[in-house]
């Protein structure tokens, strides 16, 4: 019995360290959520909330004054070209349902951290019944850096932009 119970506490153990850590939520930390919740970060803008952003990375959207319908998605992707076509290179924000109201002006907390190079930058904000990977015209909204702007794998301010119906 003794024999069973030391295998089954170096079982324990070891799981913790594989899965990273003493609370054994595998992040590698002793805290928990408990104590996560307890004490949040004020630096770390609130994903359901799209106009929650740090000053040093973001982007501000302007939804147009005559916005209406039911949004499912916006998402703020970068690419090599002038235009997107084809898979974007990757994306710096992503958000379900976003609650947009017409005519604001949208300031989005997008993280291009690590990325690197020259790219172009385009918003969709996808629509109930508009596209699924492709904006549907006259659904959906879009809107696409008319300059490139240069990562350097840090935090950046990505200007404005305004989305319009896409074509």
């Amino acid at each position: 019995m003794r024999t069973l119970s030391l295998i089954a506490a170096t079982t324990v153990a070891a799981l913790s360290f594989a899965c990273g850590g003493g609370d054994g939520d595998g992040d590698g930390d002793d805290t928990t959520a408990a104590d996560a919740a307890a004490a949040p970060d004020a630096a770390t803008p609130d994903a359901a909330t799209p106009d929650a952003a740090p000053a040093a990375s973001h982007l501000t959207v302007h939804v147009p004054d005559d916005f209406a319908g039911t949004t499912r998605q916006l998402v703020v992707v970068y690419h090599p070209q002038p235009t997107l076509s084809g898979a974007p290179t990757g994306s710096l924000y992503q958000a379900n349902a976003p609650a947009l109201t017409a005519g604001a002006d949208v300031d989005l907390a997008v993280d291009p951290i690590g990325v690197t190079g020259t790219y172009y930058v385009t918003t969709v904000l996808y629509m109930v019944g508009g596209g699924q990977f492709v904006p549907a015209s006259g659904i959906d909204y879009l809107a696409t850096s008319t300059t490139s702007f240069e990562f350097d794998g840090g935090p950046m301010d990505l200007g404005a932009i305004d989305l319009a119906l896409a074509p």
